[in-house]
């Protein structure tokens, strides 16, 4: 089984909407997504690297660009996976379901203009509490758990040693 860290949403703007909908979303222009819905991950990657900007304001790198193609081949594939995020002092996770991700047209809403969408993969309801029921607090944590979860990039699979890790901290 998988087990991946991730942020939802430029600045992690999604998460509320994660948590009230026991979702995992990702958005993207009307164009990234013909183009991965298409299968043209080179197209795709230039599409990113000509016309969008990193949160940092600048032109994202081929393998950024890269990443975000794979980004919604991830989310949208996932079922029976844990999904770990941290939120402030508390570290939360859930489990994706099978159902078919949702895929529905929107506004973008990341500072561009023009037309997107939002993906959304249905997962089982996102929780801050262990197998007991005890709250996972995120300074509990050994600090090597925390340099291994914490990450600026939106999406990380765990490597087996490390996911082997987390699933014996929900357990």
């Amino acid at each position: 089984m998988r087990v991946y860290t991730a942020n939802f949403g430029r600045g992690n703007q999604d998460w509320p909407q994660c948590v009230d909908e026991s979702i995992l979303l990702t958005r993207a222009s009307a164009e990234e997504y013909r183009l991965w819905a298409s299968g043209d991950r080179d197209g795709f990657v230039r599409h990113v690297m000509d016309n969008t900007k990193t949160v940092r304001g600048v032109a994202p790198i081929k393998p950024v660009a890269s990443r975000w193609f794979q980004l919604l081949t991830i989310i949208s594939e996932t079922h029976g996976e844990i999904w770990l995020h941290r939120e402030k002092e508390q570290l939360w996770w859930t489990k994706s379901k099978t159902e078919i991700a949702i895929v529905k047209p929107e506004a973008l809403n990341n500072g561009s203009s023009g037309s997107g969408v939002v993906l959304k993969k249905a997962c089982e309801p996102w929780s801050k509490l262990d197998s007991r029921g005890a709250t996972l607090v995120w300074g509990a944590l050994h600090p090597k758990a925390r340099h291994f979860l914490f990450m600026e990039a939106t999406l990380v699979a765990l490597k087996p040693e490390n996911a082997s890790y987390a699933m014996a901290l929900l357990a």
